[in-house]
């Protein structure tokens, strides 16, 4: 399957983008784990740089080094809360540490649009896995919510033994883990590995000031970053400027934006429920 018209090209990755912010960006808000995404970001950067330098496919070696070292450290950080931010940040140190290092073998336009983010670099390849990852996340939000939903309201919390369940909630947040790392090198195309962890977290962010209930937060996160995706790729595509750095000053200015708006509703007297709905 080939997509020769660019227009296709950006209105698929915005999709893609979209489905993946709703889908998986809501629960890394509502779980608090967004620094975990940038630092997913950085080590997919390390894997895809490295890969490129030793000559094999930079895609699969950035999916596999961001969902393990999201999963490590994810996991890690959960047995050790206070170390948390700690181990986070060293993965993403790291991460980026060795990609920079890794691409100085390499040609450094591709080292660039790894970090940077390159549409027009995105390969049939790219498109097609970050469409396959974004169904994959709708279709495990489905199955898992209910289990990624109790994480975020009661970390920790336990289930009756004769469910099974413990087992299942550990399995649960295992894999969102995981798919924050995948998701997060899925996005490389875009947003580079610099600002991966913004697409995925900021239109989820404004989402949760507008719906904090998952039920309208997941659609409506999903909603707003393909429409600011559109808009940004599109934007960039026209004026030559970097994909990735324009959706992400994009979705930062609507979510300063719709701050201010319901801050000023909020002080003019209106409910915090009506100015959300």
């Amino acid at each position: 399957m080939t997509f020769d018209d660019p227009a296709v090209r950006l209105v698929l990755l915005a999709l893609a983008t979209g489905a993946l912010a709703g889908a998986l960006g809501s629960w890394i808000v509502l779980r608090r784990q967004a620094f975990l995404a940038h630092a997913s970001g950085a080590t997919a950067f390390a894997g895809g740089s490295v890969a490129f330098s030793l000559g094999g496919p930079v895609l699969p070696a950035a999916l596999v080094a961001a969902a393990a070292v999201a999963a490590i450290t994810g996991r890690a950080a959960e047995r050790r809360p206070e170390r948390a931010q700690v181990a986070t940040g060293l993965a993403l140190a790291c991460g980026l540490a060795l990609g920079v290092i890794a691409t100085r073998s390499g040609q450094p336009q591709t080292g660039t649009s790894v970090l940077l983010g390159s549409t027009l670099l995105a390969t049939d390849g790219d498109i097609l896995a970050a469409l396959g990852v974004a169904a994959l996340s709708v279709v495990l939000a489905l199955v898992l919510g209910r289990w990624w939903l109790v994480g975020a309201v009661q970390p920790g919390v336990g289930f009756p033994a004769r469910s099974g369940a413990p087992a299942l909630a550990r399995a649960a947040d295992l894999i969102l883990l995981l798919m924050t790392g995948v998701a997060a090198a899925a996005l490389l195309p875009v947003a580079g590995a610099l600002l991966a962890g913004t697409l995925l977290v900021v239109p989820a962010s404004t989402a949760q000031r507008l719906a904090p209930h998952p039920r309208r937060l997941v659609p409506l996160a999903g909603l707003l970053a393909t429409a600011e995706l559109l808009v940004a790729l599109f934007l960039a595509d026209a004026t030559d400027l970097a994909p990735g750095a324009t959706a992400a000053l994009l979705a930062a200015a609507v979510d300063i934006l719709v701050a201010a708006a319901l801050v000023v509703a909020r002080r003019g007297g209106a409910p915090a429920e009506a100015v959300a709905a």
